[in-house]
């Protein structure tokens, strides 16, 4: 069976601090699951439960109206480092028979090369990523 993951991220407090100034070239975080919904607050923003059905981690508020404000007004998140409070979805993967698998958690990583040339940034505030391989498997 060919699966397809879009991981999907609209970061928040990341980009005040979540890494430490002389962190390496790579940082992650690991959020535990949290909810599903048919909300989607990038591709289909303000339109409840008209998305493909996706698994929420990070930021417990995330829904179809989650901005930077609203997920700063309310940080309450399931990731290891709580200076993270991100939303983080994929889409829900169903078995055969309809029923939808709640994952455990998810591992996010933030990659970067030649540091040296390239130095490291926080992100910029209410960054919006869109991240996966609708051919992959």
């Amino acid at each position: 069976m060919k699966l397809n993951l879009i991981t999907v991220s609209l970061a928040t407090l990341v980009a005040a601090g979540a890494f430490p100034a002389h962190a390496g070239p790579q940082a992650h975080v690991v959020c535990g699951y949290h909810h599903t919904l048919g909300d989607d607050a990038i591709m289909m923003f303000g339109k409840a439960n008209q998305a493909m059905w996706h698994d929420f981690f990070g930021n417990t508020h995330t829904d179809a109206i989650s901005t930077y404000q609203t997920l700063r007004a309310q940080p309450d998140t399931t990731c290891d480092n709580k200076a993270d409070s991100s939303a983080y979805w994929a889409p829900s993967m169903k078995l055969p028979d309809g029923e939808i698998v709640n994952p455990a958690y998810q591992k996010t990583y933030y990659q970067s090369t030649n540091v040296a040339q390239y130095p490291l940034h926080p992100f910029p505030a209410g960054l919006e990523l869109l991240a996966g391989d609708h051919h992959g498997t």
